[in-house]
C-alpha cells in the first residue's frame, strides 16, 4: 500500500472517530430527555415542555401529545441510526409543534372564546348609545318629520312618493324599538348573530360529510368533532406515514396502533413498534433502521407545518375580522336606525351597515363550511396513499 493510501484512510478513521465523539453530547442529552419523561417526574413522553399546555385531541379522544415516534435510535455502536434519526426527530418535532400551535389558535378561534372579551365593551357602549336615544325621544320625533315630509309631498300630488316614504319610515321605527331594539346584544351576545353563525356552518359542513352527522349533537361537540378531524389529518396519518413508511388507518394494524398510541406517552421506548410489530414484523423492521428515506420524508413534512399555520392564521384572522366588523357595524345601526327614519340618502346608510353586517356574518359561517369541505378533500386523498392492508 502506497504512503498516500496509508494517509487517506488514517485521515478517514480520524474524521469517522471525530463524528463519533461529536455525537455523544447529542446522545446523552437525548438519553436524559427520554429519561426524564420516564422516570414519572411527568408524562412529557416526547412533548415539547413549553407546549404542553396546548390539549388537542384526534377524533378517537387520544391526545395530539401521544403521537411520538417510535425509532431505533442506535447510539455510540450505530451512529448511522442515531443520525438519521435524529434529522427524523428534529424535522418530525418541528413539524408536530408548528401544527399543534395551528391548530390550537383555529380551535380557540372557532370556540369563540375571544368573543366575549371583544364584545364586553361595545356591548357597554351599545347599552349607552341606546340609553341616550330614548332619553332623548329620537325615534317619535323623527318619525314626526318624515310623516310630516311625507304629507307635504301627498299634497302636492306625489301620492305613491308620500306613501312610499311613510311606510318605510313605520317599518324602520318598527325594527328599532322592536326587533333591533338592542343590534349590539343581538349580535355579540351569548347567542348572538355571531355564534349561531358558526353553529350553522358546523351543522352544515357536518351533513355535507354525512347526513346524519349532525342529529343529536351539540355546536360544541360538532367543533370537537372537526378538531378531532384536523389532528387525524395532520397529525395521526403524518406520524403514521414517517414512523413506518406507510398509513395504518384502514389496514389490518390500525387498532393494534391506537390501543398502544392511546396508552401512551412513552419517551423513547419502544413500545408502538413493538405492538405493531407483533401485527406486521415489516412494519417494525422500517422503524429499527432509520434511513436517509425516513429522514427525507419528515423533511419533506417539515415545511408543511408553515403552510397549515399560514392557512390557520388566515382562516382564523379572517373570522376574528368579521366577527369584530359584524359588531362595528352592530354599533354603527343604533345611529342608522335613526337617521334612517328620515326620507333621502339616510336610508342607504342603513342597507349598507346591514349589508356588511350580513357578509361578516356569512364570512364566519363559510369557515366551517370550508374546513368541512377541505377535511373531505384531504380524506380523500389519503386513499392514494400506501396502506397496510392484508394480503
Amino acid at each position: 500500500m502506497r504512503p498516500t493510501d496509508r494517509c487517506s484512510l488514517a485521515r478517514r478513521a480520524v474524521a469517522r472517530a471525530g463524528a463519533a465523539v461529536a455525537l455523544v453530547p447529542t446522545w446523552l442529552l437525548l438519553k436524559a430527555s427520554t429519561a426524564f419523561a420516564a422516570d414519572g417526574s411527568g408524562q412529557l413522553g416526547q412533548t415539547p415542555p413549553s407546549l404542553s399546555w396546548i390539549q388537542l385531541t384526534d377524533s378517537r379522544g387520544i391526545s395530539i401529545w401521544n403521537y411520538e415516534l417510535s425509532l431505533d435510535r442506535g447510539g455510540i455502536t450505530s451512529p448511522d441510526k442515531f443520525f438519521w434519526a435524529s434529522i427524523t426527530d428534529t424535522c418530525w418535532g418541528f413539524y408536530r409543534s408548528g401544527v399543534a400551535l395551528a391548530l390550537w389558535f383555529l380551535d380557540w378561534v372557532m370556540s369563540f372564546g375571544w368573543l366575549s372579551v371583544v364584545a364586553a365593551p361595545m356591548i357597554a357602549v351599545g347599552d349607552a348609545m341606546q340609553s341616550v336615544v330614548q332619553r332623548v325621544g329620537a325615534v317619535p320625533v323623527l318619525l314626526t318629520v318624515a310623516a310630516v315630509v311625507a304629507v307635504a309631498w301627498m299634497m302636492r300630488g306625489r301620492w305613491a312618493t308620500g306613501i312610499f316614504e311613510l311606510s318605510m319610515a313605520l317599518v324602520i321605527a318598527a325594527l328599532a324599538t322592536g326587533v333591533f331594539a338592542q343590534p349590539v346584544r343581538m349580535v355579540a351576545g351569548d347567542n348572538g348573530l355571531i355564534v349561531q353563525s358558526q353553529q350553522w356552518g358546523l351543522e352544515l359542513s357536518a351533513a355535507l360529510a354525512d347526513q346524519t352527522a349532525a342529529a343529536g349533537q351539540s355546536p360544541e361537540q360538532l367543533r370537537k368533532a372537526q378538531t378531532g378531524l384536523l389532528v387525524d389529518t395532520f397529525v395521526r396519518i403524518p406520524t403514521e406515514m414517517i414512523n413506518f413508511g406507510r398509513v395504518l388507518d384502514g389496514g389490518k394494524c390500525e387498532s393494534d396502533y391506537t390501543d398502544v398510541i392511546q396508552a401512551g406517552p412513552y419517551g423513547g421506548e419502544s413500545d408502538i413498534r413493538d405492538k405493531v410489530g407483533d401485527c406486521d414484523s415489516a412494519l417494525k423492521d422500517y422503524a429499527d433502521q432509520p434511513t436517509a428515506s425516513m429522514a427525507l420524508g419528515s423533511l419533506v413534512f417539515m415545511p408543511a407545518s408553515f403552510v397549515i399555520l399560514l392557512m390557520s392564521l388566515i382562516l382564523a384572522g379572517s373570522v376574528i375580522a368579521a366577527g369584530c366588523y359584524a359588531i362595528y357595524q352592530s354599533v354603527k345601526a343604533i345611529v342608522s336606525l335613526v337617521t334612517g327614519l328620515l326620507p333621502g340618502g339616510s336610508r342607504g346608510s342603513l342597507m349598507l351597515t346591514f349589508a356588511e353586517a350580513g357578509i361578516s356574518l356569512l364570512i364566519i359561517l363559510f369557515t366551517s363550511v370550508f374546513l368541512g369541505i377541505f377535511l373531505q378533500a384531504v380524506s380523500y386523498t389519503h386513499l392514494t396513499l400506501p396502506t397496510n392492508r392484508e394480503g
